[in-house]
C-alpha cells in the first residue's frame, strides 16, 4: 500500500471517530424546579411548597441571608422545621444545610414562613439551589418571591 492510502485510510478514520463525538449530543442536566410565591399581610404565616426533580440535593435560604435568618427579619423561613420528601439520606451541617439524595430523585421541600408584625410591603426573594449530584457535579440556582402587602 502506497503512503497516501494509507494517510487518507487513517484521516478518513479519525474523521469519522471525532464526527461521531461531535455529533453525539449527551442529555445535560435540566432540573425542573417550582416554588409557589404567597402573598401575605404583617403577622400571617404559610408555608412554601418546593418541587424539584431530578436531583441529589437542594438548599432553601432568603435570597442574601447571611445568618440564621432570625431576629429582626421581616421575611423568616424556617429552615429547622421544613419537611421534605423522601426523606434525605445525608444533610450538609450548614445554615442553610443542604439535604442530600444517594441518587436523583423527586423532592418536595415545605418551609414555614411567617410574616413580622412590622414588615413592610414588598417582594421577599428567597432561592432554591439544587445539585445533579449528591457530591457535587453541576448545580443550579432559582429565585421565587414572597410578597408582603398591606393588610
Amino acid at each position: 500500500m502506497n503512503r497516501r492510502a494509507v494517510l487518507a485510510a487513517c484521516s478518513a478514520s479519525a474523521l469519522l471517530g471525532v464526527s461521531g463525538c461531535i455529533g453525539a449530543d449527551d442529555e445535560a442536566w435540566s432540573p425542573d424546579v417550582t416554588g409557589n410565591e404567597p402573598e401575605l399581610g404583617p403577622g400571617d404565616e404559610t408555608i412554601v411548597q418546593i418541587e424539584a426533580s431530578p436531583v441529589s440535593g437542594v438548599q432553601v435560604t432568603p435570597s442574601g441571608d447571611t445568618g440564621l435568618g432570625l431576629g429582626d427579619a421581616m421575611v423568616k423561613l424556617d429552615i429547622g422545621n421544613a419537611t421534605k420528601s423522601p426523606r434525605p439520606d445525608a444533610q450538609q451541617d450548614s445554615f442553610p444545610p443542604t439535604w442530600l439524595w444517594d441518587s436523583q430523585t423527586s423532592v418536595e421541600v415545605e418551609v414555614p414562613v411567617q410574616i413580622a408584625d412590622n414588615a413592610e410591603s414588598g417582594e421577599y426573594p428567597y432561592e432554591v439551589a439544587v445539585q445533579e449530584e449528591a457530591s457535587g457535579g453541576q448545580s443550579d440556582t432559582f429565585e421565587f418571591t414572597i410578597t408582603v402587602v398591606d393588610n
